[in-house]
Parts: structure tokens; sequence; C-alpha cells
């Protein structure tokens, strides 16, 4: 079969495949519409519109957006050699009852540990 003959196939079935497309696009949309009117019959007020793509989301930018850690590693610091307990430090954060607050004061705790800025002692946080 020359080459001529298959690309005029291929083209004849492009034009099959979007005239498809087509019509199931109009039929969709009709019966769309009757649903429309349906509802709107019922005392609804809906209405089609113009399907697009969705506006993308900012990209986050990948940073902390509040100073937690440095917070909580200046509050160890400032307590000296002998420490700060968990319950003292969030005393001292005005932390103490607010749930998330407490919650951002352990998470941070624990990542300064891993990061070595600060290591426990007899239960109390020192900086490193």
């Amino acid at each position: 079969m020359p080459e001529n003959a298959v690309l005029a196939k291929l083209k004849k079935l492009d034009e099959e495949r979007a005239k498809l497309i087509a019509d199931a696009k109009s039929q969709a949309l009709a019966a769309a519409n009757m649903a429309i009117a349906d509802l709107n019959s019922l005392g609804f007020t809906y209405r089609l519109v113009e399907g697009g793509v969705s506006t993308p989301r900012a990209p986050s930018s990948g940073t902390r957006r509040a100073g937690i850690r440095e917070l909580v590693l200046n509050a160890v610091r400032a307590s000296g050699a002998d420490g700060i307990n968990r319950a003292d430090l969030l005393l001292a954060l005005g932390m103490k009852g607010d749930k998330s607050g407490e919650q951002s004061v352990s998470n941070a705790l624990s990542a300064l540990k891993k990061a070595g800025a600060t290591s426990t002692k007899n239960g109390r946080y020192v900086a490193a």
C-alpha cells in the first residue's frame, strides 16, 4: 500500500473521530440543557456555563511561614545551662492550653533536636 494511501486513510479516520466526538458532545449538551430546564421548572435556578481550564494555584514558597523554631530555640537558649522542660517552655511562649500551639512547639523541639540545635539533659531541653 503506498504511503499516500495510508496517510489519506489516517486523515479520513481522524475526521470521522472528530465528527463522532462533536456529535457526542452535542448530544450530551442537549441532555444537560433538558435536565437544567426540568430543574428550572421545579423552581431551581441552574444554568450551564462554558467549561474551561481552571486557573492553576500559585506554587507554595516551600518555606516555613511562622518562626516557631526560632522562638523555641531562643527560649531554650535564654533558659541557661539548666535548660527548660516542655511545660515551662509552653508557659514562656504563651502556648499553654492552645492545642495547635502546643503541637507546633513539640514539632519544633523535635526538629531542633534532630538538627542538633538542642539536646535533652535530665528531661530538660538545653541549647547544643
